[in-house]
């Protein structure tokens, strides 16, 4: 190819590109499956990068996939909820707070599941192994800050039956 300026390169080596992915589309999908099964790390951050630079067009693209595919949009959420029960927890907890107004830097699921392993699955008031579920010292609606500082794990039980109420208040009257 004769000398030719940047721009006009550029466009060519576009169009080859194109024409080459159209013609041997089915050895680059080949190619690219079994470089993303031997190279895990490279393309979760080659992922990261991406999503960073373009997350607009991402989460556009996605929404747009969703609304014409409404069936899978479901079964892929249910899906990942089904598999990561502990951040539907977290996001529940802070689409909570965020109704609510409550201030405080949020929750983490990670955050979350160091506490539940710190307290070895013991609710923190009653002291028995019971499911267990995020509890606000002070509550939401009452003031208290949707933060890790803020945040115990309590059995339903005692999450219920201390509702609202201030904690020392709540425990007097449960000792009573």
């Amino acid at each position: 190819m004769p000398h030719v300026d940047a721009a006009a390169r550029k466009a060519y080596m576009k169009a080859y590109g194109a024409r080459y992915y159209a013609e041997n589309a089915d050895k680059w999908i080949l190619y690219a499956a079994r470089f993303c099964a031997a190279n895990p790390e490279k393309r979760k951050a080659y992922s990261a990068r991406h999503y960073a630079k373009n997350s607009k067009k991402v989460n556009a693209r996605r929404a747009r996939y969703d609304a014409e595919h409404p069936e899978k949009a479901r079964a892929r959420k249910a899906r990942y909820h089904a598999e990561h029960p502990e951040g539907n927890r977290a996001h529940c907890a802070k689409r909570r707070a965020r109704k609510l107004a409550a201030g405080g830097k949020g929750i983490t699921a990670r955050q979350w599941q160091e506490v539940m392993d710190s307290s070895l699955g013991l609710c923190t008031y009653c002291n028995e192994r019971r499911p267990l579920a995020l509890d606000h010292i002070v509550p939401l609606s009452g003031g208290g800050e949707h933060d890790i500082e803020n945040a115990v794990p309590a059995c339903q039980s005692c999450n219920s039956a201390k509702h609202k109420a201030p904690l020392l208040l709540w425990l007097a009257r449960r000792a009573a």
